[in-house]
């Protein structure tokens, strides 16, 4: 249970709020949408297997919660930009 809460939970919002911004900028000419998948493809499994081995070792949720947050605080900020901007 642990796993599924440390590794699979936020494994699986980032998945979800990468593919909400790459579908919500999708057709305007933008590359934000592109950025999002690359910062997907290697940020989520990254990760995935530091949450994996600190939940081997200690399992925090306070540790998990900030070794998931910089990949919905980047991609929340690309959106923001993307709107903002214009980009």
């Amino acid at each position: 249970m642990k796993y599924l809460l440390h590794v699979g939970l936020p494994a699986v919002l980032q998945v979800a709020l990468t593919l909400f911004v790459m579908f919500a900028t999708r057709g305007n000419g933008s590359f934000v949408g592109l950025a999002a998948m690359l910062l997907g493809v290697w940020a989520i499994p990254v990760t995935a297997i530091v949450n994996f081995a600190r939940a081997r070792a200690t399992p925090r949720a306070s540790a998990t919660f900030w070794i998931s947050l910089p990949v919905p605080l980047l991609l929340m900020l690309m959106l923001l930009a993307s709107v903002s901007l214009r980009l």
